[in-house]
């Protein structure tokens, strides 16, 4: 999207009709652009309310909506088309009040039909559910604009927080037995969050070990868990980000020799021991390293950064072998060596190798790159 650089030509041009059939529908650019941010903000209110229909409680569905909106962007073309939004909303508003007012409206209404359900039953204790829709529509769109613009600030980074907070403070206590919200709400620091999550990537974990990637759905992980598929997309914007977090937790698991534990006293041979214990991790479970290379060529930022965390352990870990050698060699070492390891684990993992020879190529690589 061009934002205010774009013109009706552009748009005549894209939808392939003439000048005469555009203006029998819009009267203006500014008439169509006012269609365009209303149908996207309609229809991201249906997308909310169709993803939180698994959680139970109001006030979980609440909140699912003021995190789910104030997520970072999870594509490129996500960031253009809300910087869009964003820019074009201001400058509306500013000619056309009232009619911009309007165009928020399904989003408000869906936050009062959760602050009304979630004040019968005790969880808030608003006592005008639709002036404190209003108020929260208007500070959750503020947010967003900011961090349309500023993604990487450090208000942005904690905006679902804080905003989720500030607004749970202000619409009160509930109002039965006396129980503070923060109890109640699933979402805020606590055990019952840290459980349902680890459960997820647990369960993730599962079906990776079992199944080819391409063949796991989203579904299938929350059949698994005992959750509700809306409730997986509160921790995680996509498959690729929970995979991505399952592969780091599965690594983790294992545990891994320190490089004082390897009685070899030449670095030849603990090189030859760091890269044989990745091989095993993998070798009962050849799916696991398929999802791997499925997640390298992920395009999912949430996933990427994971990946990258996962990667970056892996290459500190085995540097730890060659304390011996000088930082910049035994990196350089470690690079050559990760990508025979990738190269070789990609054929056993096609069916072209066995696995008797990766280990072989291991060896033979240690042993050409530091006989000593």
């Amino acid at each position: 999207m061009r934002g205010p650089d774009l013109t009706a030509q552009d748009v005549i041009k894209e939808a392939g009709v003439s000048l005469q059939t555009f203006y029998r529908y819009f009267p203006s650019r500014d008439r169509l652009v006012f269609e365009v941010i209303a149908d996207w903000i309609r229809n991201q209110a249906v997308r909310l309310e169709a993803m939180a229909a698994g959680i139970e409680r109001p006030v979980e569905r609440l909140e699912h909506h003021v995190r789910r909106t104030l997520r970072p962007a999870p594509t490129p073309e996500f960031a253009t088309a809300a910087r869009f939004i964003t820019s074009e909303h201001w400058r509306l508003h500013q000619h056309f009040p009232q009619e911009m007012a309007a165009v928020v409206q399904p989003f408000a209404d869906l936050l009062r039909r959760e602050i009304e359900a979630g004040t019968l039953a005790g969880e808030v204790g608003s006592k005008d559910p639709e002036r404190d829709a209003r108020v929260m529509t208007r500070t959750i769109l503020g947010s967003f604009h900011h961090m349309s613009f500023f993604p990487d600030s450090p208000e942005a980074a904690t905006a679902a927080d804080d905003v989720w907070q500030f607004c749970l403070t202000a619409l009160g206590q509930p109002t039965s037995a006396g129980v503070p919200t923060s109890q109640l709400v699933i979402g805020t620091i606590g055990d019952p969050t840290r459980e349902r999550r680890a459960r997820i990537v647990d369960s993730a974990i599962a079906l990776m070990l079992r199944a080819d990637y391409e063949r796991i759905q989203m579904r299938d992980i929350t059949a698994t868990a005992g959750v509700a598929i809306a409730t997986t997309y509160r921790y995680f914007a996509s498959k690729d980000h929970l995979m991505a977090e399952a592969l780091m937790t599965w690594g983790s698991r294992f545990r891994e020799e320190r490089p004082d534990e390897v009685t070899d006293s030449r670095s030849v041979d603990r090189l030859r021991s760091a890269f044989r214990q990745a091989v095993r991790a993998f070798e009962p479970h050849p799916t696991m390293y398929g999802a791997l290379a499925m997640l390298q060529r992920s395009t999912d930022p949430h996933a990427l950064e994971l990946f990258e965390q996962f990667a970056t352990r892996q290459q500190d870990a085995f540097e730890g072998y060659l304390f011996r050698l000088r930082p910049d060699r035994r990196t350089n070492i470690v690079r050559v060596m990760s990508a025979v390891l990738h190269t070789h684990l990609r054929a056993w993992a096609s069916g072209r190798e066995t696995i008797d020879e990766v280990y072989a190529m291991i060896d033979v690589a240690a042993g050409l790159l530091l006989d000593d």
